[in-house]
């Protein structure tokens, strides 16, 4: 074997198919050194020839050349495992569900654009998802999926997963490289908002304890996800039904936006008092079954009212009225009333019993003549004149002869009764 001289060195050729950098170079010892650099991952076939002359044992074929290590300047974030996402996509991807599963894809690419294939060595996808207003950060799934992009070849293609399970806006960065080395690939906001609604996590808010006939009672739902995030969605809708016996009262609850939270609301004016049963559905599910609503009858209204027990009251006897308080509607309000009667001079004794449908009043009138009562039901007063009668004549118990002008006569009565003074001082026509 003739070494070669540096002159004869230019007669050294090398094919390389597909193409790629081709140097020779002579060696101390007369040989040449051919030296390839793809730049495209494929199966390479090379053959030297001298002086255009194919040199027995110079080809090679068959041997496989892999893509290098992935490059951030070619490595590309993508929607569909091909495309570079473009504005259409970063749209598209602005807005997820809370709790829902979204994914990006990286296509790892070397320094020359060669996807890199099965054989590689994996690119280091790092991927952060951080909650803007806190500043917390939420973990980042990456998973390798090979993938064969053209048909033929396998590919490294990286999913990355990502969710939040609390709503608010998010700052989603997709980078590539080891600890400070890292090279930025994407950087997207994300505006993670509330998830499916889940009639379970429905709350009702308290209902106030005044709640009254003739004015407007309002019920109101906040709604939630599966992670208690606010439902603020107008598609959400709150079927009432209000049952008392045979009434029946329906409403429907709807999004009413207000600062910090959004609720769900409906006002019910109820015209008949009582105690109801509130069922709620959403969407023909149902959300609350069995809740007791106690509606209260209005301010007591004279002209709506009865008394009764006005007729016959005598002084010093025992006797009773009964009042129906009643409201603008007709209800009754059996409130305890505060009772008493003019002129007032003397205590009447008046005792207040508040039954199932009535009021009652048992008193004793210490006087005759004119009186006035007043009930006072929470502000609301009833007032009603009558008459009250002097006591009965008292019973002659026994007469004494002493002659024929003096009579003596003893009196079956109280002291003072019916204020006709005491027995004393009585005279006998």
């Amino acid at each position: 074997v003739k070494p070669l001289t540096t002159a004869e060195l230019a007669n050294v050729r090398v094919s390389v198919v597909p193409s790629a950098v081709v140097t020779t170079a002579l060696t101390p010892d007369g040989t040449v050194a051919v030296e390839l650099t793809a730049q495209s991952a494929a199966d390479y076939s090379v053959q030297v020839f001298y002086n255009d002359v194919a040199i027995k044992g110079g080809a090679r074929s068959g041997f496989t050349v892999s893509a290098g290590p992935a490059a951030g300047v070619n490595t590309i974030v993508s929607l569909d495992a091909v495309n570079v996402i473009d504005s259409a996509g970063v749209a598209q991807i602005s807005t997820a569900l809370a709790g829902q599963v979204n994914t990006l894809k990286v296509v790892a690419k070397d320094a020359f654009g060669n996807i890199q294939d099965a054989s590689s060595a994996r690119a280091n996808i790092v991927a952060t998802l951080t909650n803007k207003a806190t500043g917390s950060t939420v973990g980042v799934t990456v998973n390798v999926k090979d993938l064969s992009l053209d048909g033929e070849g396998v590919y490294h293609v990286y999913d990355v997963e990502y969710t939040a399970k609390t709503a608010g806006t998010y700052t989603l960065t997709i980078s590539l490289g080891e600890g400070v080395a890292l090279t930025q690939l994407g950087l997207y906001d994300i505006d993670i908002t509330a998830g499916i609604f889940v009639a379970a996590k429905t709350t009702l808010v308290p209902i106030s304890t005044a709640a009254t006939i003739g004015s407007p009672v309002t019920f109101a739902f906040a709604a939630f996800d599966n992670y208690e995030n606010f439902v603020a969605r107008s598609d959400v809708i709150f079927d009432l039904t209000f049952t008392k016996g045979t009434t029946s009262i329906a409403a429907k609850a709807s999004l009413k936006p207000t600062a910090g939270v959004s609720t769900h609301e409906v006002d019910v004016t109820f015209t008949e008092s009582g105690a109801y049963t509130l069922q709620v559905e959403a969407g023909g599910l149902v959300v609350f079954s069995g809740v007791n609503v106690v509606i209260k009858a209005g301010p007591v209204v004279q002209a709506k009212s009865t008394i009764t027990g006005l007729e016959g009251v005598e002084a010093g006897a025992k006797a009773t009225i009964t009042i129906v308080p009643r409201d603008a509607a007709g209800n009754i309000n059996l409130a305890t009333p505060v009772v008493t009667f003019s002129p007032n001079t003397q205590s009447f004794g008046e005792t207040v019993t508040v039954g199932t449908n009535a009021v009652t009043i048992d008193f004793t009138s210490p006087i005759f003549g004119d009186v006035t009562l007043n009930a006072n039901f929470d502000g609301a007063i009833i007032s009603s004149a009558m008459t009250v009668s002097p006591s009965a004549p008292p019973a002659l118990t026994s007469v004494k002869m002493a002659s024929l002008t003096t009579i003596t006569v003893t009196f079956d009565m109280d002291t003072n009764n019916g204020n006709m003074g005491a027995s004393q001082d009585c005279g006998l026509v």
